[in-house]
């Protein structure tokens, strides 16, 4: 169960200009708009509250209830985050304060929240749209970093959940070759998604543009861990590249009429080219597999992973579905007993189904 944790809501307010929701001035900060959108915000989100639910749909009842209260009181701060996205550098506040960063995880809550409803509605293009919003601000909170690592943590925070957020509506998705007025994705568009999805930095560049040069004292300073920030980055960016090969095969079988059988079936048409696993051996892609029958309902299950944390093997959970990076192998043993096997995701929507007694809750990768 994902339980959501209350965003730190400050008293301050923002005396920030609240700009029409049309297209922006080239000269506007899109850190000014994004400040100003969370300031708005007057019904909070799931994700905002104490409320315990998977991350993916069928969501419960009270959810839908905080969603459409949400969805209908917030439509101007959509706007903002919608408008801040057409601009490409953001300056934001300087100092030791990062008290406002508490605003932009309430935000990207928020706008993530947005995009599950719009999906539960059955708009899958407008649920995208969102997620494109909420991915482009997590690229701009790690704008000009000037040694802010903890700016740049939040914003790799915002496009894991970004990332999730597209998994579980990419999962769902209905596309369509029509141009207008279709609540589906348009194919073209779905191929732009899948673009900026790879558009990703180097972190260990990200650490370095932070801290400076690798033989700098900041890099061993006592309460900095470059190596943890990089690894974190890696993981970020390890679910957008497997968001973007979930993306890929459902555009391969909206084509296809049938899921690929390999990750070069996606290539060149679908993807630029296969991704390198940052956990591989330097050669190794990202993986896909499709699971014959592998689902309840008897389908095949197609897959997605990269080898982080794979001790152990590749080994994908069949308690349910994956759209988001887990700790835990699923059993009730102590953390250093359980398994490492590799993170999986699910490109296909389904739904769990109880397994019977002692039954593992792990497979291995069929060879």
């Amino acid at each position: 169960m994902h339980t959501s944790l209350r965003a730190v809501l400050l008293t301050t307010l923002f005396a920030l200009p609240l700009y029409a929701a049309d297209k922006p001035d080239a000269t506007q900060n899109p850190a000014d708009l994004y400040l100003r959108a969370a300031s708005l915000i007057t019904v909070q989100s799931p994700a905002s509250t104490n409320l315990e639910y998977s991350d993916y749909p069928p969501f419960p009842a009270e959810w839908m209830k905080i969603s459409k209260r949400s969805w209908d009181a917030n439509a101007p701060v959509r706007a903002l985050v919608h408008q801040a996205r057409a601009l490409d550098k953001a300056t934001w506040p300087q100092g030791k304060d990062f008290s406002y960063l508490n605003h932009i995880r309430n935000l990207a809550n928020n706008i993530a929240d947005a995009s599950l409803y719009e999906d539960v509605q059955h708009h899958s293009a407008g649920a995208i749209e969102l997620a494109r919003d909420e991915l482009h601000m997590a690229t701009l909170v790690q704008e000009n970093p000037s040694r802010d690592l903890i700016r740049v943590l939040v914003g790799a925070g915002v496009s894991a959940s970004a990332a999730n957020r597209y998994f579980v509506i990419i999962s769902g998705i209905k596309l369509t070759h029509a141009d207008h007025d279709s609540p589906d994705l348009n194919t073209r568009t779905a191929h732009e998604v899948i673009k900026e999805l790879l558009d990703q930095r180097d972190p260990t560049e990200q650490m370095i543009e932070v801290l400076g040069p690798r033989n700098s004292p900041a890099w061993n300073g006592p309460d900095v861990r470059p190596d943890l920030a990089i690894e974190t980055i890696n993981r970020c960016n390890a679910d957008r590249t497997m968001a973007a090969i979930s993306l890929a095969a459902h555009l391969y079988r909206f084509d296809h009429k049938s899921w690929p059988t390999s990750l070069d079936q996606l290539v060149p048409n679908y993807l630029p080219k296969a991704p390198i696993d940052p956990w591989g051996d330097g050669k190794q892609t990202y993986g896909y597999a499709l699971i014959k029958s592998g689902l309840p309902d008897g389908n095949d299950r197609p897959l997605a992973y990269d080898r982080c944390r794979s001790k152990d093997g590749l080994l994908y959970g069949i308690d349910e579905p994956q759209y988001g990076f887990y700790q835990s192998d699923g059993s009730h043993l102590p953390p250093n007993q359980r398994k490492q096997g590799g993170q999986f995701r699910d490109i296909a929507r389904w739904q769990p189904q109880p397994l019977p007694p002692n039954q593992p809750t792990l497979e291995p990768l069929p060879k």
